[in-house]
């Protein structure tokens, strides 16, 4: 049995008089006494819609909050000429990678050492004054090492890629390479891309 206009437009009326932030302290409508039959279950499909959309508006706020919060980073001063020595940078976090950046990148000035954080997972990565850049895993092992306006130091790369890249392309360096779930991918000074399993085999060439 279907409600009258006027009943369906009273239900309205008092649906729209209720906010999201009451929807735990909803109260039933005076008239629906009325017809506790047939209006009852139209009040409780209109309670629990009003209440799915709150749940939606809630995960989307959470999406939004996830987001953001990745975006944060905690980082160590930008300014190249304030920190010109490794020593300068005492963080707990980041005494774990000064005896790999002083031993490959004796040489270079830090312009910037920043950790990014999410929920999930923390990223290391320290940026040179050259452009150079090196990510780390949280256990201190590189993840990364880009080098835009040079080369990657040959100690860096692993002894097997780096046979394979002088044997085959003598005449182009190495100027990026990073470690991948599956194994390592190597970019030379071309811009031909090296894909090796974790054997350090062959599988794939990018032009």
């Amino acid at each position: 049995m279907h409600m009258k206009d006027e009943e369906r437009k009273r239900w309205f009326q008092w649906e729209h008089k209720q906010t999201p932030s009451s929807i735990w302290e909803w109260q039933e409508p005076d008239f629906l006494q009325e017809r506790p039959d047939t209006d009852h279950i139209w009040y409780t499909l209109r309670k629990q819609k009003f209440l799915l959309w709150n749940i939606n508006k809630i995960l989307l706020n959470l999406t939004y909050i996830l987001r953001n919060q990745k975006q944060k980073e905690i980082s160590i001063s930008g300014n190249i000429e304030s920190v010109t020595h490794i020593e300068q940078l005492s963080h707990t976090w980041y005494k774990d990678f000064r005896k790999y950046v002083k031993k490959y990148f004796p040489q270079e000035k830090v312009a910037l050492a920043k950790m990014e954080k999410d929920f999930f997972d923390k990223k290391y990565e320290v940026i040179f004054a050259n452009s150079s850049k090196v990510e780390f895993f949280k256990d201190g092992t590189w993840k990364e090492v880009d080098c835009k306006y040079s080369t990657v130091p040959e100690a860096v790369i692993p002894e097997a890629i780096l046979r394979y890249v002088k044997a085959t392309y003598p005449d182009h360096k190495v100027v990026k390479i990073e470690k991948e779930d599956r194994g390592y991918e190597a970019k030379l000074a071309n811009g031909m891309k090296l894909e090796f399993d974790n054997k350090f085999n062959l599988i794939d060439i990018d032009n």
